[in-house]
């Protein structure tokens, strides 16, 4: 589909792709790569994602959700991939700084914007383990209104929204 398409179009063209999907994985299962039927199964997935990957571009460009859309629940299994496409660095804003709205926005992947700062998560990166192996996993950048930053490698959501909350809730003003 060209990018020219509106949303109903490419929700559409999601929803098809997600019920092909799934359909094909109702008659053959994925497991045989190899095979006519993996290699069919494979190009349904890759048709979904990309279906997903355009129209959440497109919601998040155009300030729709398709979550408010009947036609959402045909994305089935897949779901996920429109929600990380469409959250992941999408800025919102925030009255009244919680550890609870932090957590929320780490969850999500937003850019949390506030009066005591900004915290961004970065796409999945080659990051250090606790014992200083490699592995993926996200950097959370948080900048205070004065433009000192901080970084944190992945850890566990609700400690980081607690250490971030602290960081900014104790900037001098």
């Amino acid at each position: 589909m060209a990018s020219s398409n509106g949303y109903f179009e490419l929700l559409l063209a999601a929803a098809i792709a997600c019920a092909q999907h799934r359909l094909l994985l109702s008659i053959h299962p994925c497991s045989e790569p190899d095979t006519d039927a993996g290699k069919t199964c494979s190009a349904a997935v890759y048709s979904a994602v990309v279906a997903l990957e355009r129209l959440a571009r497109h919601c998040r460009k155009t300030g729709r959700d398709a979550r408010h859309s009947p036609l959402f629940d045909a994305f089935g299994d897949l779901a996920y991939i429109y929600e990380t496409t469409f959250e992941h660095g999408r800025a919102v804003r925030c009255d009244d700084l919680s550890p609870e709205a932090i957590r929320i926005a780490l969850d999500r992947g937003n850019t949390l914007l506030c009066a005591e700062g900004e915290i961004r998560v970065s796409r999945p990166r080659e990051i250090t383990d606790e014992y200083g192996m490699p592995r993926w996993g996200y950097l959370t950048e948080v900048r205070n209104k004065k433009g000192k930053v901080w970084r944190f490698e992945e850890a566990d959501p609700a400690s980081l929204a607690q250490a971030i909350y602290a960081l900014l809730a104790s900037s001098p003003p």
